[in-house]
């Protein structure tokens, strides 16, 4: 393909020959002038010069053609717009009548702050107040399983039986099949995020791929709390250095998958959710690194963020956190734990 470029000039070349050729009979015979037969050369070779720009060009669409055909594709495909707005006006709707419900009570906190996260009946899942032992629970009573914010929450139970599912509803990343159902209900105000058991890394920095929807100069995306992060989440030292040096590398090829995790649970620690639903986070991680992940899940709760101001605690939402895992947690840690039966 490189050497197609060479195509138009060769042909160019090989025209102005066979004019040159035949002119020059025309001219030795007297039946062409030779002036005239010279602007012929210099217009044939101009032509030619034209004509290799434009095969260029010709190239260089014909070359595009793949990326428009894969752009055009995804603007084709179906979109969620109607089915996500139905949902936000639903969420806001409620919060709004919650709120008021709570005005009226009077109450000292903040209403929004009391308004709880909901789970409907479909999930078919399980409340009990931690610390417990980890047996299946009986199923509660109620159609309805509400959790205040400010929680630290265990989802626990077998592979397939839903527990990722109900994450993604909560984490806003999968809409319910019919809005009528409504299975579960976040409070529209809460700046939610939906942490991934596969973590995604762009081509860029590791600190940019850190502190990604953060907006420039906020205080979550300050160099000295990533690292304090980092170093809380036990990562290495030449992982530290790596986010201070601000290379450009493909992080999904440079590190390990257990990196990856720890590096998505320090991705959205520093970006600083109200509402954080973590998929397995110590799903690849031994026993000793499973500690120091699930010890900042605590704090995050109870500190209302991680390597925060400690003078705007009170001006701070609470944080609620979902944890999913197949997994034995440290049950102590939680102050609530669901668990799907078989």
């Amino acid at each position: 393909m490189m050497n197609n470029s060479y195509f138009a000039p060769w042909l160019a070349l090989i025209v102005v020959v066979c004019y040159t050729i035949e002119g020059g009979i025309d001219v030795v015979n007297g039946d062409l002038s030779l002036g005239i037969f010279l602007i012929d050369c210099q217009i044939l070779h101009e032509v030619g010069v034209s004509w290799g720009t434009v095969y260029d060009l010709v190239l260089q669409l014909q070359s595009s053609i793949p990326r428009l055909e894969r752009v055009t594709t995804l603007l084709n495909f179906p979109i969620d717009l109607p089915q996500q707005m139905s949902l936000f006006k639903f969420r806001r709707a409620v919060t709004q009548q919650m709120r008021s419900e709570i005005v009226v009570r009077q109450c000292t906190k903040l209403p929004v702050d009391l308004i709880p996260i909901r789970i409907v009946d479909p999930t078919k899942v399980a409340l009990m107040e931690a610390p417990i032992t980890m047996h299946l629970c009986p199923e509660v009573g109620s159609p309805e399983v509400s959790i205040g914010q400010g929680r630290l929450v265990y989802l626990f139970g077998p592979y397939g039986e839903g527990k990722s599912t109900l994450l993604r509803y909560l984490g806003g990343a999968q809409l319910q099949e019919t809005n009528d159902d409504h299975a579960v209900f976040v409070p529209s105000h809460l700046r939610t995020l939906h942490v991934s058991s596969e973590p995604i890394f762009f081509e860029g920095s590791l600190y940019d791929n850190l502190c990604i929807g953060i907006p420039e100069g906020d205080a979550d995306r300050d160099m000295a709390r990533v690292l304090r992060i980092a170093r809380r989440l036990g990562m290495p030292r030449h992982m530290r250095d790596e986010i201070e040096s601000k290379d450009v590398k493909m992080w999904s090829l440079k590190v390990s998958q257990t990196q990856r995790q720890l590096l998505s649970l320090a991705r959205a620690f520093i970006g600083n959710p109200e509402f954080l639903c973590v998929h397995k986070p110590i799903q690849v991680l031994d026993d000793s690194t499973a500690n120091k992940v699930l010890e900042p899940l605590r704090e995050f709760v109870e500190d209302k963020g991680i390597e925060c101001n400690p003078a705007e605690f009170d001006v701070r939402r609470p944080r609620t956190c979902f944890v999913s895992s197949n997994r034995k947690l440290n049950q102590d840690l939680a102050d609530t734990i669901l668990t799907v039966p078989r």
